[in-house]
């Protein structure tokens, strides 16, 4: 990826030379390598998932931490943006007193975004987490306190979630997510439900197998889902090399990023611009060939390059059309 500067390209600020800058970019980079691992391919955004506001009636419980973290979960294998670990953002929120209501302002979420290091803040609230449990009554359907065993029961979901440009303090997404599961029989309901998620964990067989458990991953489902257009897929051409008159590309994505035998992938190449100050004001993007997938390990890929004009440089980058999610549900 190529970077153009302003007409003061030369020196930055306060004389320092360029080498030096560059010199600072280098160490930078190496300690997000170290805190990190893998670095990110070039061009792909980083995404603070900020705890979800429960409902009173499990505030305080791990409710709000268990939802962030399948959220972020899902957002990792969607791919495409960066999600900074949810142990790091609670530090950092720690030490700079944000509060989750804060930072997905407006009006203070560039300075939130700034402080965290992140380009998009993603984040909201649960407005309904339960099972409601019916029964049949005087020719009619009459809800119930939940806790009883009634013939029917629907476990139902709902979030609230904003998506922040984190740059500019500006919604890019406000929606409301609802899921439902229903039974004819009655599982976790009540008290029970509540001391389920006091545990903590919802990655017990007993959680995946609810109704509340099915409905919760419906909801996240229908999130990443409602995100994925703001992040497409995007990996970098780690090599590339010549055998027996046939050129190849390995690719730093495989197959935990839904890479696979015969896939066709885009290759382009981005050009920063940068203003005197070097800070990144525009990118301009320009198609270079295109690969097809031969074989697909965990984390990388190779793949044959079909086209391309000019020659494919490691360092291009590469993304593909994501085929429409099979989980998410509207309702």
């Amino acid at each position: 990826m190529k970077s153009i500067r302003g007409p003061r390209a030369e020196s930055g600020p306060g004389g320092k030379s360029v080498m030096g800058i560059r010199a600072l970019a280098w160490a930078l980079a190496l300690l997000s390598l170290i805190a990190g691992g893998r670095a990110p391919a070039q061009g792909m955004k980083r995404i603070a998932v900020v705890p979800f506001e429960a409902t009173a009636e499990f505030r305080g419980t791990p409710l709000s931490r268990g939802l962030t973290d399948m959220i972020i979960s899902e957002l990792v294998k969607l791919g495409g943006v960066q999600v900074i670990e949810r142990a790091q953002l609670e530090r950092l929120m720690d030490e700079h007193r944000l509060r989750a209501d804060g930072i997905l302002d407006p009006e203070t979420a560039a300075k939130a975004g700034r402080i965290l290091g992140v380009d998009y803040l993603l984040g909201g609230r649960v407005t309904e987490f339960g099972v409601k449990e019916n029964r049949t009554l005087l020719g009619g359907v009459a809800e119930v306190v939940a806790g009883a065993r009634y013939k029917q029961s629907t476990a139902r979901v709902a979030l609230d979630v904003r998506l922040v440009d984190a740059s500019t303090g500006r919604i890019l997404l406000a929606r409301s997510v609802q899921a439902e599961d229903r039974s004819a029989s009655v599982g976790i309901a009540g008290g029970r439900l509540r001391d389920l998620v006091l545990i903590g964990n919802f990655e017990t067989a007993e959680w995946a197998e609810s109704r509340i458990g099915r409905a919760t991953r419906k909801a996240v489902a229908e999130v990443v889902s409602s995100l994925a257009p703001y992040f497409p897929p995007v990996g970098r051409v780690s090599a590339v090399y010549e055998r027996d008159g046939t050129r190849y590309a390995i690719l730093d994505l495989g197959a935990f990023a839904g890479l696979a035998p015969g896939r066709e992938l885009r290759i382009y190449r981005e050009t920063v611009i940068r203003d005197s100050e070097g800070r990144e004001v525009w990118r301009e993007s320009r198609d270079v060939g295109r690969v097809r997938v031969e074989d697909v390990r965990n984390d990388s890929s190779r793949a044959v390059i079909v086209t391309e004009d000019p020659a494919v440089e490691e360092g291009d980058l590469f993304t593909w059309e994501r085929a429409a999610s099979p989980v998410a549900e509207r309702k």
